[in-house]
């Protein structure tokens, strides 16, 4: 629907910007980032559950959209492992300062103001396109979600690339360490920005795409 790919393009922009204020503000850290972007897809997934409940109510096939949300719930158990344990924890204790292991501590127990509006952003844009998705509901004949998706690949880039990022710049290793000087922090984030930013501008135009193929072959069989 044009309306949801307006509200996604929107919140894509806002939290970009105030991601992007964050990090240049010294805010964010990496467990910040990549944890946010796993309850990203955490939050949009427990909606689109809501929204194939809905659906089924009228009568909507949804076995494949179902299976799909089980394989993407069961992917994301699996990275909130590597998320929360190795990010927050094990380089938290072995590569932060005391005030940043705490701080990590703080955004895992959602008592950071900055993680909250980040998050606040989320449930804003997810509740305004169920609210567009309930209106439309018996139009939706439509629906259908992969196991793997943009953000499901955002979420797997930015675990293995925090990882490089953490064995580049950690100074563990005595003949190797990577260093931006005074702009160690904003380095090493930006580039997480970029890659959730073209993903999900990427999710926008692949569903633009599809749309219009869609009232293609709709308007060629009418």
């Amino acid at each position: 629907m044009k309306a949801t790919r307006l509200t996604n393009l929107i919140s894509i922009l806002i939290f970009t910007g105030y991601s992007l204020f964050i990090v240049l503000s010294g805010e964010a850290n990496l467990f910040f980032i990549i944890y946010l972007y796993f309850l990203d897809e955490v939050i949009k997934n427990i909606f689109l559950t809501i929204k194939s409940i809905r659906l089924k109510a009228l009568s909507q096939g949804m076995q494949a959209v179902n299976n799909a949300l089980k394989t993407r719930f069961f992917m994301l158990f699996i990275y909130s492992v590597f998320i929360i344990f190795v990010f927050g924890l094990f380089y938290g204790l072995t590569n932060s300062t005391r005030e940043e292991f705490i701080r990590n501590v703080m955004i895992f127990k959602f008592r950071d103001l900055y993680f909250n509006i980040s998050i606040s952003i989320i449930v804003v844009r997810e509740c305004i396109n169920l609210f567009i998705d309930f209106k439309n509901a018996k139009q939706d004949n439509n629906f259908q979600l992969e196991g793997m998706n943009n953000g499901m690949m955002v979420l797997h880039l930015s675990i293995l690339f925090g990882a490089v990022i953490w064995f580049l710049t950690s100074g563990k290793f005595e003949y190797f360490h990577l260093s931006f000087g005074a702009y160690d922090r904003v380095a090493i984030i930006f580039p997480f920005l970029l890659i959730k930013f073209l993903f999900d501008l990427n999710s926008i135009l692949r569903q633009r795409r599809a749309n219009i193929i869609s009232i293609d072959v709709k308007g060629k069989n009418g």
